[in-house]
C-alpha cells in the first residue's frame, strides 16, 4: 500500500466516524434524520467526500480491494450528491449512512491494522539542547 492510499483511507475513516456520530445524535432514527436538515446535510456531505476520496485511490489499490468495497458505487454516489442533490431519496442516503458506512469503516480499520508500515509516521528527532 502506498502512502497516498494510506492517507486517503485515513480521511475516509474520519468521514465514517463523523457519519456514525451524526446517526447516533439522531438516535439511529430515520424519522429524526428526515426532520433534521443540518445533520442530514452533514451526513450527505460526508458521503459525498468519501466518494470524492475514493476516486483518488490508486487503481492498483481499488483492484486489490474490489472484492471488499464497491468503489464504483461509492464514486457514483458522489456524483449523485454533486449533480442531483435536490432529487435524492432520503431513505437511500440513510441506508448508506447506517449500513454501508459501518462496513466501510470496518474495512478502513482492518486495512490500517494490516498495513501498519503504511500508516506509520516517521519519528521527529528531538532537539539537542
Amino acid at each position: 500500500m502506498n502512502f497516498r492510499d494510506a492517507q486517503i483511507i485515513l480521511h475516509i475513516k474520519q468521514y465514517c466516524l463523523v457519519i456514525n456520530e451524526a446517526t447516533e445524535r439522531l438516535s439511529n432514527d430515520y424519522r429524526q434524520f428526515a426532520k433534521d436538515e443540518v445533520l442530514r446535510h452533514s451526513i450527505s456531505m460526508c458521503l459525498m467526500q468519501i466518494g470524492k476520496l475514493s476516486g483518488r485511490l490508486s487503481q492498483q489499490f481499488k483492484n486489490q480491494t474490489m472484492n471488499r468495497v464497491m468503489w464504483g458505487a461509492i464514486r457514483s454516489m458522489r456524483n449523485w450528491f454533486a449533480h442531483e442533490y435536490t432529487k435524492m431519496d432520503l431513505s437511500e442516503v440513510w441506508e448508506s449512512a447506517t449500513r454501508d458506512v459501518a462496513s466501510l469503516l470496518a474495512f478502513c480499520n482492518e486495512t490500517i491494522e494490516a498495513n501498519p508500515e503504511a500508516f506509520a509516521f516517521p519519528e521527529i528527532p528531538e532537539d539537542d539542547e
